[in-house]
């Protein structure tokens, strides 16, 4: 009768090899789509901090008139699939919604990388009218590293990037922006 029971049991074990196989698989399934998600999140977050930091950036060379520099580089996603734009609106809505002001023009740091599907927008807490680079900047040079000034009406360039808030007789602020050419995606 042992024997009979021995064989039964040796019957069933290649079935639950199988069930133990399946559930296994099933774990690393899972155990690997967790972390393909917190590298996600993780991702979205440095994005949003470098955002958050070109941001503070800029309000400060425009309304403190100091000098900045910002290593504004891609960690996670590819470049190319990112767009990073300094918008203006004159929509009273979309200013009260991201500024949290009654102001009817205002703007806008905006960041969309579409194949990823994360989209940021940021009130810049600066005078609407602020020209960005504009032909009044003048050429650096640095000794080593070539300097290159940069326009950004519509696209942030990435590199480690000089903000200047450059004084001149308009009633406006002028901010040119120089980007290290051996930094990133300079204009050149």
């Amino acid at each position: 009768m042992f024997h009979f029971l021995g064989r039964k049991g040796q019957e069933e074990a290649p079935f639950e090899l199988l069930i133990a196989v399946i559930i296994m698989g099933f774990v690393l399934f899972i155990g690997l789509k967790a972390m393909t998600t917190l590298d996600e999140q993780r991702c979205s977050q440095q994005t949003e901090q470098k955002l958050e930091d070109l941001k503070t950036k800029l309000e400060i060379v425009i309304n403190q008139k100091s000098p900045q520099f910002l290593d504004f580089r891609a960690d996670c996603y590819d470049p190319k699939d990112e767009t990073i734009k300094i918008s203006y609106s004159e929509r009273p809505q979309v200013c009260a919604d991201y500024c949290s002001s009654g102001a009817s023009i205002c703007r806008l740091l905006e960041y969309s990388n579409s194949k990823k599907g994360v989209y940021f927008k940021k009130c810049l807490n600066i005078n609407p009218n602020t020209v960005f680079s504009s032909p009044d900047c003048p050429d650096l040079q640095a000794s080593e590293k070539k300097i290159l000034l940069e326009e950004f009406v519509d696209i942030v360039p990435r590199g480690v990037i000089y903000f200047n808030n450059k004084e001149t007789s308009a009633s406006f602020p002028t901010v040119c922006a120089y980007c290290r050419e051996d930094s990133g995606s300079c204009a050149g």
